[in-house]
């Protein structure tokens, strides 16, 4: 998470530590790691292991704390939320929810170059094989100014000659900080909402950017989770000390920092992560390990998939000048030393060695390609891992991708409707799968969108953008998942949806749900689904991931009736689909049919739930 703070020395982790002992900035990254098995407030292991023999053998009365408990006060407290909410709760209030657990904690902007003032976590990943370590992407910049929104930005309250208006951010949604990520560039912008920044337009657009900061760069980040002796409690240093816990097994435990590696472009354009992936080389040990990172720039640079050199300072090879579009990339970088993992390849066709460590993702010049996600074959929970062979980016663009199997697309199908939704640029999702060993795009499959039904077709094409992916266990199928504008329907223009597509829009924005063949990209099924207001797939890869039967499991939110109907009084902060307070929604989608089947009903029964182990103990059926 991270933590604004405009003096410097106010907020969560922060105002724990003295001044001096951390770097500081407008806005602070951090990590903390959570054991439930821990009472609230960091209580003795004394305590917890009463309440996991109470809970084990069903006395759930005699708990001092459980999660539910918890759950009930948040909800209670979120209830009673009205404008001066900040007034009537004290900060306290809600860090009991926030700590409850927490093992051990750290402040992430420590160990990095002290003119950074703006740190902004955007990916975490554990290490499967040690499970002692875990690496941090994160978007930086040296820019600590507030990016304004208002045009009486900096003025005092009340004053009526500037506005009376408080310094506020240029995003409404302060947790804004994930990078190129689908919520960043795809929140329903129009087409006059620019953002000029030193003089040049935002690419990313308005709701793209975080509250601070500007010329961004990525810091990669590897971290320790240590148990501490007590007699080497002295080798820790003050932050570490200070922020770290107690485990339920009553050892302290701290979080320290390994490496730290930085990635800018070479003429300092910005540089957006939006996801990372752990992916076991399948040596003993963990020695050939990477860690797979994905994003979007409009610079250049080897870490981007681009060659060092001033040609390409020039240009690319497509004759795009630098920072004139938006590409993504996918880079390779090793979990043992966060250098860059891989060399180079001669490729005969075009004369000239490629890296084999980073892979550019791009169309045609002026067109824009922005990678949201990354998924692979899901590793397994105990033992040596398998070689992860390949990878799946997902993302959105602007035109056509290479490596679109032949015949996927209808021609004539395609050419009815027009290229520009009402003159904006059209967006497609993507999905594509690459080689991790040479990083050759093996296959790309596109979903787009055309006008609903009661729209004319001479109206344009609709825009699709893809939010997230996942592989089954067998590793057999992917799906991918994103969202359809307003009164889209989504196609990936083949023949079968030629026919005559099986769903309409719904209102608002809409939710798709796609399945591959990993082996060639064949299409299993589309499916789209929403209410009468906006829905979408929820941050983080799309909330979407495979069950055991490889079946999709998604979450996202809603602001209309999806699964459940709403009541007047849910729309009392406004009668607008984006004023609705907003529904959390969980549903699976059944393999190779796309078929929704709703829990509930008198045959249904649910299963127990799980019975924690205690120490030593075998875990009950």
């Amino acid at each position: 998470g991270h933590v604004e703070s405009r003096n410097y020395e106010e907020g969560y982790l922060v105002s724990e530590l003295p001044r001096g002992v951390y770097n500081e900035g407008s806005v602070y990254a951090f990590a903390q790691q959570v054991d439930v098995r821990l009472p609230a407030g960091g209580a003795g292991a004394g305590g917890a292991q009463s309440d996991l023999a109470a809970y084990q053998a069903g006395r759930t009365e005699d708990l001092a704390y459980d999660l539910h408990s918890l759950a009930t006060e948040e909800e209670g407290l979120a209830q009673s939320l009205e404008p001066d909410w900040k007034d009537d709760h004290p900060q306290s209030d809600f860090e009991r929810v926030v700590t409850s657990g927490v093992e051990s904690r750290a402040l992430l902007n420590d160990m990095l170059p002290s003119e950074m003032r703006t740190v902004y976590p955007v990916s975490l990943v554990a290490d499967p094989v040690s499970r002692r370590h875990y690496y941090v992407a994160m978007l930086a910049s040296d820019d600590g100014e507030l990016n304004q929104k208002s045009p009486h930005y900096g003025g005092d309250p009340g004053d009526e000659e500037d506005g009376g208006a408080e310094p506020r951010g240029v995003n409404d949604d302060p947790t804004a900080g994930e990078g190129a990520s689908a919520r960043s560039y795809t929140d329903y912008d129009s087409s006059d909402d620019r953002l000029i920044v030193d003089g040049a337009e935002d690419r990313f657009g308005l709701h793209g950017r975080p509250d601070y900061g500007s010329d961004y760069r990525i810091i990669l980040k590897k971290m320790s989770v240590e148990a501490v002796p007590e007699a080497d409690l002295t080798g820790l240093d003050d932050a570490e000390l200070v922020l770290a816990g107690t485990s339920a097994d009553a050892e302290t435990v701290a979080m320290r920092h390994l490496w730290m590696e930085e990635f800018s472009p070479e003429g300092g354009e910005d540089a957006r992560p939006s996801g990372l992936l752990y992916a076991p080389g399948g040596g003993t040990g963990g020695t050939d390990d990477v860690l797979v990172m994905v994003g979007t720039t409009s610079g250049r640079g080897s870490a981007f998939g681009t060659s060092d050199g001033a040609a390409d300072a020039a240009g690319s090879s497509d004759g795009t000048p630098p920072g004139s579009d938006l590409d993504g990339f996918v880079t390779k970088v090793r979990t043992d030393t966060g250098a860059f993992a891989g060399g180079e390849r001669f490729d005969a066709v075009a004369g000239s060695f490629l890296n084999t460590h980073s892979e550019r993702i791009a169309s045609n010049p002026g067109q824009d390609e922005i990678v949201t996600g990354v998924c692979a074959k899901p590793l397994r929970t105990v033992g040596d891992q398998d070689r992860t062979e390949h990878v799946y980016v997902v993302g959105g663009t602007s035109a056509r991708l290479p490596a679109i199997p032949p015949g996927t697309r209808d021609g004539g199908f395609e050419s009815s409707f027009g290229k520009t939704e009402d003159g904006r640029k059209v967006f497609e999702a993507f999905l594509m799968k690459i080689d991790l060993d040479t990083m050759n795009v093996l296959w790309t499959v596109q979903v787009g969108a055309v006008p609903s039904p009661g729209l004319p077709k001479d109206s344009g094409r609709r825009t699709a953008f893809g939010y997230g992916c996942a592989v089954t266990s067998d590793g057999r199928d992917v799906y991918l998942t994103g969202i359809v504008r307003d009164g889209g329907v989504a196609t990936d223009f083949s023949a079968t949806d030629s026919s005559g597509l099986p769903y309409d829009a719904s209102g608002g924005t809409d939710v798709f749900v796609s399945s591959y063949g990993t082996a060639d990209g064949s299409r299993r099924f589309l499916r789209q689904f929403g209410s009468g207001a906006d829905d979408a797939p929820s941050r983080g890869n799309g909330g979407l991931a495979t069950d055991r039967h490889g079946n999709a499991v998604l979450s996202g939110s809603t602001r209309g009736s999806l699964l459940r109907r709403r009541g007047r009084d849910e729309f009392r902060y406004g009668s607008g689909t984006g004023e609705a307070a907003a529904d959390v929604f969980v549903m699976s989608l059944e393999r190779g049919t796309g078929r929704h089947v709703a829990i509930g009903g008198t045959d249904y029964k649910a299963p127990p739930p799980p019975v924690p182990a205690g120490p030593g103990g075998a875990v009950a059926p």
